[in-house]
C-alpha cells in the first residue's frame, strides 16, 4: 500500500516539512507515472534545511532527474487526483466482491472495515489507494487459473499502473528474498498470508467489467 502524501496526510501522524525543521521526502513513481517508466524523488522543506542540503549534498549525489524521467512524472501528475479517485473507487469494489467469494479467505484492503486497522486507515489518509491483497482456497492452482483465464486484468507483476495487475506471491519465497522473521512473527504472518498472497493493483477500468473478469476466472 504506497502511503505517500498523496494518499496520506503526514501532519496526521507528527511528521511533515511544516511541523518538523527537516525535510520531506516525495517519491514520484508508480502512481504518480502511470505507465511505470519512470522513477524519481523530490526533497521538500524549510529553507534553511534545504540550503543545508545543498552544500551537503548536491554536490555529491545531484539534483536533477533526467528530462525523460521529469517529462513523464510530469504529465502524470496532472491527472494524479483523478486517477486516484478512480483507483480506489474500483478497487473498494473488487474489494467488496472478493470479500464474498466464498473462494477467498480475505481481503486485506484499508478500505474495507473488515481490515484490522481500518479505524487508524480513515484518520490518516484520505484515498486508500488501489492496491488489495488476498489469500485463497488452493492458491496455487487458482494462479495458474488467473494466468490462463483473466482477460482485462493482467497477469504481472507492477503497480500503479491505468491497468488492473494481479501476481501471486507464495509465503515462502517472500520470506526468503524479503525478510526473516523469528519463528512466532512467521507463523502470524503464515496466519494472514496462508500459502501465499495475491496481490492486485486495480486500475481505472470500470469495476464491474473488473468483477466480471475475476468472476469468470473463479468459476
Amino acid at each position: 500500500m504506497p502511503a505517500t502524501s498523496f494518499y496520506a496526510d503526514p501532519d496526521a501522524v507528527g511528521f511533515s516539512a511544516n511541523s518538523l525543521d527537516e525535510e520531506a521526502p516525495h517519491f514520484y513513481a508508480r502512481w504518480s507515472n502511470p505507465s511505470c517508466a519512470a522513477l524519481g524523488g523530490a526533497v521538500i522543506g524549510r529553507s534553511a534545511a534545504m540550503a543545508e542540503l545543498r552544500r551537503a549534498s548536491l554536490i555529491h549525489l545531484g539534483g536533477a532527474l533526467n528530462p525523460m524521467a521529469t517529462r513523464l512524472i510530469l504529465r502524470g501528475l496532472e491527472t494524479l487526483p483523478l486517477r486516484r479517485a478512480a483507483h480506489q473507487a474500483g478497487a473498494l469494489a473488487v474489494a467488496k466482491f472478493l470479500e464474498g467469494h466464498p473462494r477467498i479467505r480475505r481481503v486485506l484492503y484499508p478500505g474495507l472495515p473488515s481490515h484490522p486497522q481500518h479505524a487508524l486507515a480513515c484518520r490518516q489518509m484520505h484515498n486508500f489507494s488501489g492496491m488489495l491483497s488476498f489469500p485463497a482456497d488452493d492458491a496455487p492452482a487458482l494462479a495458474h487459473r488467473f494466468a490462463d483465464r483473466l482477460k482485462l486484468v493482467a497477469y504481472a507483476v507492477s503497480l500503479g499502473k491505468t491497468r488492473s495487475l494481479l501476481s501471486y506471491i507464495p509465503a515462502e519465497d517472500l520470506a526468503a528474498a524479503s525478510f526473516r522473521l523469528a519463528p512466532q512473527a512467521a507463523q502470524r504472518y503464515r496466519d494472514w498470508t496462508d500459502e501465499g498472497t495475491f496481490r492486485l493493483s486495480v486500475g481505472i477500468e470500470d469495476a464491474a467489467d473488473l468483477i466480471a473478469d475475476l468472476a469468470a476466472a473463479l468459476a
